[in-house]
């Protein structure tokens, strides 16, 4: 499809939703947005799915555009999320827009308000949250999304509960402390770690993993190492983030050199074992690899 008949088509769909006719203008939307994905367009294409009452569909579409609806529009992406009752996410987004008192103020008024009228529902959600441990893997994560509606307050005393329970799958468990990190709990938490130990943590002061010291210096390592193309790397680095998030937010307990830690990796792709691996960094990083590859099996 050439610019005239983009541009021809885009004006068709206008004028069907002028003209009251939105199923017709998400028809042609779905073939515009197909062939070009701009944030004008992504605008229009949610515009037109809040008017046909699909807000779960106009969120999943606005977060293929989400830093430029924090630059922009961060009210309309709000108005979603608070409709879909995603007052997590709602809070998250607002800690990263300039007008964060008063949409946090918003969610707070909306939060309460859900609480009280949906207070059978709440505590269903809560309930299969803080039983968590009770499911295996793939219905932990279904839970974990159910979770997202919850209120605020309920999330974080459940996630608190949730981290020493000790038959909480490690990348549930490291899941929740992300969770925690991105909506900025500010207090202290405790979770079980490694080998029956506990540590002490504040998530607002985590960062993600990607961007931990001890992640970078392995990624690095690779690069040095090995001359990958993006997807070979990416897919290394995908093992290496399952196996640390095992760990985390504890990585410097168990990466205490991340060049070995690379070699090693690269090593036993092959088939091999890479000799100068400390030994204590080398059974904590089997071990990682062990809990983090069960979770695909």
């Amino acid at each position: 499809m050439n610019d005239i008949e983009f541009n021809q088509q885009e004006t068709k769909a206008r004028q069907f939703f002028a003209d009251g006719r939105i199923i017709d203008a998400l028809d042609v939307l779905d073939d515009l947005y197909n062939e070009r994905q701009t944030f004008a367009l992504n605008q229009f294409v949610t515009e037109v799915l809040i008017a046909d009452g699909q807000f779960q569909l106009a969120e999943m579409i606005m977060d293929e555009f989400v830093d430029e609806y924090l630059e922009t529009k961060p009210e309309a992406y709000m108005a979603v999320l608070m409709h879909n009752r995603h007052f997590l996410k709602a809070r998250e987004f607002s800690l990263e827009t300039a007008v964060s008192a008063a949409l946090l103020s918003e969610i707070e008024t909306a939060e309460a308000a859900y609480a009280e009228d949906m207070r059978e529902t709440i505590q269903t959600i809560q309930r299969h949250f803080y039983h968590l441990s009770n499911e295996d893997v793939a219905q932990q994560a279904h839970r974990l999304e159910e979770a997202e509606k919850l209120p605020y307050e309920a999330y974080v005393h459940g996630a608190q509960y949730l981290l020493v329970d000790p038959y909480i799958h490690p990348i549930t468990r490291a899941t929740i402390i992300d969770r925690l990190r991105r909506l900025a709990v500010n207090q202290p938490v405790k979770s079980d770690w490694l080998q029956d130990q506990q540590i002490t943590f504040v998530p607002a002061k985590l960062v993600a993993i990607d961007d931990t010291v001890e992640f970078k210096a392995i990624k690095q390592a690779l690069e040095k190492y090995q001359n990958f193309d993006d997807q070979q790397l990416e897919t290394l680095l995908a093992t290496v983030r399952l196996a640390l998030m095992v760990a985390y937010p504890a990585l410097d307990r168990v990466v205490k050199d991340p060049d070995q830690w690379a070699q090693a990796v690269l090593a036993e792709m092959v088939g091999e074992e890479y000799a100068n691996e400390d030994p204590t960094q080398r059974a904590l990083r089997r071990e990682l690899q062990e809990k983090s590859l069960a979770l695909l099996m």
